[in-house]
């Protein structure tokens, strides 16, 4: 029987191996070379960075991996216990956007793979950004990607996503379809099927996700009304300005 499970719940169990092929390291990469290029993180090691909406903390690894000190936050209890097996030494909190409320500040913020997206107003987006600015350093720094109206309505070839995964217990099929339900909201059914080593099924779900694009002069309006100075939008992987057909962007802004 197919159940309905909160979002970023159920899917922690099968989230790395569907995302085994995303980008995280080369991430990583733009955004450091990019901050080196703009002349505010000459040398990354030993900066302390916060990753928000860390999820299983994939977007967390390469930097752990450059040296940063990372810390990580997330919502989600389940995403949280996949980070945390994954990197014993990072400290996870679970916290999202909203309620983002710690006892330090960190010279780097991220915050990647859509995460924003999930925020469905403009005024909750004004608010993570006050409480992300909150928790920076004096000239502190947010690196950050986003999909724009026209990327969360027009997300994927023929609007679906499927494949199947190997587990180590087992295996999965996904099919993950998209529809857009508004100008700038899209709604993501994700749905999983869970098989043993046999292939007999064992559990069903589905979870639906909603995302909401933010054009570009929306978030340079959002964060310089939290409080940061210096806002740079760029397309990866090439650093090329934004323009009105940018599906996705990535944003660095300082405090």
């Amino acid at each position: 029987m197919n159940q309905e499970k909160a979002p970023f719940s159920s899917l922690a169990r099968v989230y790395d191996a569907i995302f085994a092929d995303v980008e995280y390291d080369d991430w990583c990469e733009f955004a450091l070379e990019t901050l080196h290029s703009l002349g505010w993180l000459e040398n990354p090691k030993g900066t302390t960075m916060l990753d928000v909406a860390c999820g299983t903390g994939s977007s967390s690894v390469p930097y752990v991996r450059r040296g940063l000190v990372v810390s990580g936050a997330d919502i989600s209890a389940d995403m949280l216990e996949v980070a945390r097996s994954k990197l014993p030494e990072v400290t996870f909190y679970q916290q999202g956007f909203l309620e983002l409320q710690l006892d330090k500040r960190f010279e780097l913020i991220t915050c990647v793979f859509d995460s924003l997206n999930n925020l469905l107003s403009l005024t909750d987006l004004e608010l993570a950004l006050q409480k992300i600015r909150a928790h920076l350093t004096p000239n502190g720094i947010f690196v950050f990607d986003c999909n724009t109206p026209l990327g969360v309505t027009d997300l994927w070839d023929d609007n679906e996503f499927m494949g199947d995964v190997t587990l180590p217990d087992g295996s999965a099929h996904y099919h993950w379809t998209h529809q857009a339900l508004e100008s700038d909201l899209g709604e993501v059914t994700a749905q999983i099927w869970l098989m043993d080593t046999q292939g007999a099924l064992l559990e069903e779900f589905t979870e639906i996700h909603l995302e909401r694009g933010f054009s570009p002069a929306q978030l340079t309006s959002a964060l310089h009304k939290a409080g940061f100075s210096d806002v740079q939008l760029l397309e990866y992987p090439d650093s090329a300005p934004v323009t009105d057909q940018t599906p996705r962007f990535w944003g660095f802004a300082r405090a």
